[in-house]
C-alpha cells in the first residue's frame, strides 16, 4: 500500500515540524516525523487485515475517513482515506488528509 499526503496535510506536517524545530529543537521535530511515519506504517498493517473503523468526521464530511494517533514530539491526530487508485477492487493508497495536535496547540513537546 502506498502512503501519500494531500497538499493540505503536507503543509500541516511541514508547519508542525518547523514549529517544533523552532520552539524545541531539531531533535523534537525529528521525533514528530519519525513518530508520524511509524504510526502510519502500523496503521497500514491494520488496514491490510481489515481493521478500518470510521473516524467521527466521516459523517460531517460524507467521506470515509479513518483516524490514528501518532506520538512523537507530542500527540497528533491523523485523518486519512483509503483509495483504489488503479481501480482493481483492492485498496492500494492511504491518503493522509489532515495532521493536527491531539492534545491542543500549546501542549508541551514531551507529551507524546
Amino acid at each position: 500500500m502506498k502512503l501519500e499526503y494531500s497538499e493540505p496535510a503536507e503543509a500541516q506536517t511541514d508547519e508542525i515540524a518547523e514549529r517544533l524545530s523552532a520552539r524545541y529543537g531539531a531533535q523534537i521535530s525529528g521525533r514528530f516525523l519519525d513518530g508520524l511515519t511509524a504510526a502510519l506504517e502500523r496503521e497500514i498493517a491494520f488496514v491490510q487485515i481489515g481493521r478500518r473503523p470510521l473516524a467521527r468526521e466521516s459523517q460531517a464530511t460524507r467521506r470515509d475517513l479513518y483516524a490514528v494517533v501518532a506520538r512523537g514530539g507530542g500527540s497528533w491526530r491523523v485523518l486519512y482515506e483509503l483509495r483504489d487508485d488503479d481501480r482493481d477492487g483492492a485498496l492500494d493508497t492511504m491518503l493522509v488528509v489532515s495532521v493536527v495536535s491531539a492534545t491542543g496547540p500549546d501542549a508541551p513537546a514531551g507529551s507524546g
